[in-house]
């Protein structure tokens, strides 16, 4: 995927709901793309439409997305309509906690506390695309028109966490599911990442995970279980 200068790679059977800009990708596979103004959305959704997300496609989701492209392609103007509404039901059921997040955006109106919401997924949408970065506080907040002090507060009172803390506990995530479920090396997972070496990416897991990289590998070679569905759902050590 491509938006301004930044490049990154979304997995198979992800879903990435985009309103910020120009967006462009190529697909190695099979992908689907559905694109509308954002106002023919918001008629079908109510007040508020889907928002940016990416996440596993939940399989309801991901029915409704073939259902549409499937009536576009037969001409049925009728059911396109219809499966377009239930689509964005189903895009915003899916994303109630979302929806409960934006209850803690500062703002006196629904729209002023959408608007708050909007600025922060924008922040979390930038450290996505350069997980391999640390982030850069001044240039986050700058793309969310805030001061780095103001980015930092709501932040942690919208999601209960800062931006370096969400980008920490991302990339401890993608390195679990790196060590378990590839045969990439520990040294290039490292790289890949952005953690200074090795032996502090072994340092950070360990920590996170409560085993080491090799033992979650280890692990994962006689495991049968299926991949989590979600990166949220990981099991972090506490």
């Amino acid at each position: 995927m491509r938006a301004g200068e930044d490049f990154w790679s979304l997995p198979a059977r992800h879903l990435l709901v985009w309103r910020d800009g120009v967006l462009t990708g190529v697909a190695a596979g099979h992908a689907l793309a559905v694109a509308a103004p954002l106002a023919a959305w918001s008629q079908r959704s109510g007040p508020v439409e889907p928002l940016p997300w990416e996440a596993p496609c939940p399989r309801g989701v991901a029915r409704l997305l073939l259902h549409v492209a499937r009536c576009v392609r037969d001409g049925d103007t009728a059911l396109v309509e219809a499966t377009w509404r239930a689509l964005a039901q189903s895009l915003l059921h899916e994303q109630a906690p979302l929806l409960e997040c934006m209850a803690r955006c500062t703002g006196r109106t629904l729209q002023r506390r959408k608007q708050t919401l909007l600025r922060l997924l924008r922040v979390q949408d930038l450290i996505r695309r350069q997980l391999e970065h640390r982030p850069d506080l001044r240039r986050l907040a700058a793309s969310a028109n805030y001061s780095p002090h103001h980015l930092l507060r709501i932040s942690r009172r919208v999601f209960g966490e800062t931006p370096a803390e969400y980008a920490a506990r991302l990339r401890l995530q993608r390195a679990w599911r790196l060590v378990r479920f590839t045969r990439m090396p520990v040294c290039e997972i490292a790289e890949a990442l952005g953690f200074e070496s090795p032996s502090a990416f072994c340092r950070a897991f360990r920590q996170a995970f409560g085993l080491t990289a090799t033992q979650a590998r280890l692990h994962a070679a006689t495991d049968t279980a299926q991949p989590p569905a979600g990166e949220q759902h990981l099991p972090l050590h506490v």
